[in-house]
């Protein structure tokens, strides 16, 4: 029995040693260990020596690197891939693809083991410079009643410095700028950016990198088109009608200027010698404003011979007109046996006058009892330049009305 509980005692103490003597292996004499430390990040050394040689790196087939160690316990198991330092030096290399070598720093006690990969494929591109027209972005539109002019620009190309693929990729260089419901002229400092052909903005070195842009806005009025002639038609014909397309046209410009301006000339067109109808184009003057229209101005210009044309009336033909009541017509004399009536006018109207179209009228509003020498005159609905009647004038004799007569002799009575 005792025998039995001696064994069991010297297999306890056996265990307990054997854990101190481990304990004392692992914790005071620290064995070396191997570890592999993963997605190390690769710095790009030198690069600024690279760039000032007219040089960048515009890509690299990997930015990491995995890395295997070895060292004391107590040194590994508290070493993460920041501690590790990865690069590749980049100065002596020339414009196209290269592969460069990856270097491994470690801290102090730690050996390198391996590494993966051992370099890195690197595209080395020429830097260049590009001038690029620069673009204007007009955003929303002016107030109503006003007019946004084009813009004006401080800069007109920007030289843009980067990676020759980078740039052969520009798409536009642009800045920005909002008038929405803007009713006065706007000036602003922008940024300029730059977008490739996907409409990705490029982070490369612009210069200039601002432009101070100016968008003029004016209020806005309609004025008349007036558009003048000079010399005179051949003699004999004259000018019918003038015809002027647009009749009004909208212009915009400083308020203290356009309030005064009711109509825009143009060039004067010449109608010299002219015995035909002209159609022509004209041509706006310049002035301190703006024609926010695109118009082409023309007039036409109606071009008649003038024709003369005698109608004979006779006695019958007389209209008398506003006869007093308490006379008659006894008689008419006329000093011819006819009335003659020269018209003269456009020859579109004249070919086409009728003896019914005027009518020659005696007006004998002021007439008395007797002879009346009246004027003859003329009524017509139809254009006529100029006419002449022959003889202009007649003897119309008015008697009074019976009725006339009676009142007469009554009022006479009573007088006595």
């Amino acid at each position: 029995m005792n025998n039995n509980k001696d064994k069991a005692l010297i297999i306890v103490i056996s265990l307990i040693a054997a854990l101190l003597s481990w304990f004392y292996v692992v914790t005071e004499r620290n064995p070396e260990t191997t570890q592999g430390i993963s997605d190390v990040e690769i710095e790009i050394r030198n690069e600024n020596e690279l760039n000032s040689g007219g040089l960048v790196v515009s890509n690299i087939d990997t930015t990491t690197v995995d890395v295997s160690i070895r060292g004391l316990r107590n040194e590994v198991i508290n070493i993460n891939n920041t501690d590790i330092n990865a690069y590749v030096d980049v100065v002596g290399y020339s414009e196209g693809s290269n592969k460069v070598p990856i270097e491994i720093n470690l801290p102090e006690n730690v050996e390198l083991v391996d590494y993966n990969p051992k370099q890195v494929l690197c595209d080395f591109e020429a830097v260049i410079n590009k001038s690029i027209d620069l673009e204007i972005d007009i955003n929303g539109n002016e107030a109503s009643g006003y007019y946004a002019l084009q813009p004006d620009s401080s800069v007109n190309t920007v030289i843009v410095k980067g990676p020759r693929s980078v740039l052969n990729s520009i798409e536009k260089a642009v800045v920005f700028l909002d008038i929405t419901q803007a009713s006065e002229t706007i000036s602003k400092r922008i940024p300029i950016n730059v977008y490739n052909d996907k409409g990705i903005e490029l982070d490369l070195e612009i210069n200039p990198s601002i432009a101070e842009v100016t968008v003029p806005i004016y209020p806005i009025k309609e004025v008349e088109v007036n558009i003048p002639t000079n010399g005179e038609v051949m003699e004999g014909y004259q000018v019918k009608n003038i015809t002027v397309e647009p009749k009004t046209v909208l212009i915009a410009g400083r308020s203290e200027i356009i309030n005064d301006i009711n109509q825009i000339r143009c060039e004067p067109i010449s109608i010299e010698g002219a015995t035909e109808n002209i159609y022509s184009p004209a041509e706006f003057i310049e002035g301190n404003y703006y024609i926010i229209e695109s118009v082409n101005p023309r007039i036409e210009i109606e071009i008649e011979e003038i024709l003369t044309k005698e109608i004979t009336y006779n006695i019958d033909d007389i209209e008398s007109i506003n006869i007093p009541e308490e006379f008659s017509i006894d008689t008419i004399e006329i000093p011819e046996e006819s009335i003659t009536l020269t018209v003269e006018g456009f020859a579109s109207i004249i070919e086409e006058l009728t003896k019914e179209d005027l009518r020659i009228t005696a007006d004998l509003t002021e007439g008395n009892e007797g002879a009346n020498n009246i004027q003859l005159q003329i009524e017509t609905d139809v254009e006529v330049e100029n006419y002449q009647i022959n003889p202009e004038e007649i003897t119309v004799n008015l008697i009074l009305n019976e009725d006339a007569n009676d009142n007469n002799l009554e009022e006479e009575t009573e007088n006595q």
